[in-house]
């Protein structure tokens, strides 16, 4: 599967790619992080810390920014991940401190 790379842009929250080393593979994903001070409501309420990280886990990346799309950005391939998403999950839930941990 292909996945094209982040363009850098301001989106309201911090959203970058991470690759982890996972039994002698590379894995790929995403970590959205809300802004500090970052409110949610009309009412001014903000969002805890501990509810403002997600991860979105790509895929293990078989070629990396092998080529670019028609808009210049790099194009890696991943291949999804259907073992294992448990213990990968328990890794990345205590590396980044959050318990939204998704696979595509």
């Amino acid at each position: 599967m292909e996945y094209v790379h982040l363009p850098v842009e301001d989106l309201g929250y911090d959203l970058s790619e991470k690759v982890m080393e996972y039994n002698g593979k590379r894995i790929l994903y995403l970590l959205s992080e809300l802004r500090s001070g970052f409110t949610l409501g009309c009412d001014g309420s903000c969002v805890q810390p501990s509810e403002a990280k997600t991860v979105y886990v790509k895929g293990y990346i078989v070629k990396w920014q092998y080529k670019t799309d028609e808009s210049h950005r790099a194009v890696s391939e991943v291949q999804p991940i259907s073992e294992g998403q448990d213990a990968i999950k328990r890794i990345l839930e205590s590396e980044v401190a959050t318990s939204k941990v998704y696979f595509d």
